[in-house]
């Protein structure tokens, strides 16, 4: 089905008892010696620390405002933050230096970014539309995409099909055809699917699968995934576990053992497994593993004195068998998909915070207060693979990196330079890098 399973190699373990450096550790690969490649790789994120901090002397963000999210060019040569005030930035993370400052680029403030290419990025703001922009000319945009009708908040791209997928605060999924725009420069979409409460929507990396979450702490997997059937089959899915006032409805058959098979297109699943019991309210961030094993969430609870990061395995599992009452194939097994957790501070509030993956998929960077800390699944940075346990474990608190004075509210790793990059509530930029 075009999805990333699990593997495994097994490397010589190599011992030595003198300390540990990249320069050793590139002499002696060369020399043919093998490490284990966990080690290695748990040394870079070990040292990792504050390299600087753009903004650190400035009295306020009044020009640009909270840095919402930030986001890394395919290549590493770019890195763009949106922000509160109608902006978005553009940096060079090699020398950690600000390129531009693009103001008055939506009407309102920009919540997310999305590179396309190396040059090409989007844009989606809370003036209910979303832009595209070539970086080798930013003083106006390529085109503006327009149907939305409230706060657009997740930008996709299916490679597979080479549509832009968006998700908007009016409770509508969109999709639109890039090579088709209109002669006036707007491209309008089609609504594909209707969810209420909608907060965030995610695709996998092979486009195989969409996660969405809403409010009160819904969280639904749509695998194999079928743009162009979701779009024709939109009115007889109805989705009717989000058609209630405080609980489910009664007719909520989208679950594993009353569904139609895996192979089926488009087959919903609702995940109801939350960490020690607590029932999600806002289920604000989601964050999608780089091989689309697993999602990471943000969510908070109902009471909103407490926040919590969850990592679910989305893999399709399960044996198929013969449903009695209607003669159709069904999941007998519902897998177990809550796999790790870690509680957080809930500071900030009304603010969404996002945590992210490294490239590689072994750490994740999630802000935590006025900094931001790295979790693994193991003291080795061990891949996920090599960790999973039969019951819902602790994510392991690794290292935790000092550098805001304010509210950390996004962070992103590098996909090329082992970097790390957070976003605060006071408008400032930190870049991480390791200290070897």
């Amino acid at each position: 089905m075009g999805e990333f399973k699990y593997t495994t190699t097994e490397a010589t373990n190599h011992e030595t008892t003198t300390s540990w450096s990249s320069y050793k550790y590139l002499r002696e690969r060369e020399n043919g010696v093998q490490y284990r490649n966990d080690s290695v790789v748990a040394n870079y994120y070990k040292y990792m620390s504050l390299k600087s901090i753009w903004g650190k002397n400035r009295d306020g963000c009044e020009d640009h405002g909270a840095i919402f999210n930030t986001e890394f060019s395919p290549d590493g040569k770019l890195l763009l933050a949106a922000c509160e005030r109608s902006a978005f930035l553009v940096f060079d993370p090699l020398n950690q230096k600000l390129i531009l400052t693009r103001s008055g680029a939506h009407n309102d403030g920009i919540n997310c970014i999305r590179f396309l290419d190396s040059r090409s990025f989007l844009t989606c703001s809370d003036d209910k539309t979303i832009a595209l922009w070539d970086a080798r000319n930013l003083k106006s945009k390529v085109s503006s995409f327009v149907g939305h009708t409230s706060w657009v908040k997740s930008i996709e791209y299916c490679r597979s099909t080479k549509q832009l997928v968006t998700s908007a605060f009016d409770d509508t999924i969109r999709v639109w055809d890039l090579n088709r725009p209109s002669p006036s420069g707007f491209i309008e979409g089609r609504s594909v699917l209707k969810v209420a409460r909608l907060t965030r929507m995610k695709l996998t990396p092979c486009g195989t699968k969409m996660i969405i979450s809403s409010i009160a702490g819904h969280l639904v997997v749509i695998h194999n995934l079928d743009l162009e059937q979701l779009e024709a089959r939109s009115g007889d899915h109805g989705i009717p576990f989000w058609n209630f006032s405080g609980t489910y409805h009664q007719k909520a058959h989208y679950l594993p053992c009353t569904d139609v098979p895996w192979s089926a297109k488009n087959k919903f699943e609702v995940i109801e497994e939350f960490p020690e019991d607590t029932k999600p309210w806002c289920i604000s961030s989601l964050e999608v593993h780089p091989h689309g094993w697993c999602i990471v969430i943000r969510y908070t609870g109902g009471d909103w004195h407490q926040e919590w990061t969850a990592l679910y395995d989305i893999q399709t599992k399960g044996k198929q068998s013969t449903d009695e009452t209607d003669g159709a194939e069904c999941d007998i097994s519902r897998p177990q998909r809550l796999i790790y957790c870690i509680e957080e501070p809930n500071v900030a509030r009304g603010y969404i915070k996002e945590p992210c993956f490294s490239n590689d998929g072994r750490v994740i960077g999630s802000p935590f207060g006025n900094t931001s800390r790295l979790l693994t699944f193991s003291q080795n940075c061990e891949e996920l693979p090599n960790c999973l346990k039969k019951k819902t474990s602790r994510l392991i608190d690794f290292k935790t990196l000092i550098s805001h004075k304010h509210p950390v509210l996004t962070s992103r790793f590098s996909p090329t330079h082992p970097i790390l990059s957070s976003g605060c509530r006071g408008g400032k930029v930190a870049f991480h890098y390791p200290h070897l």
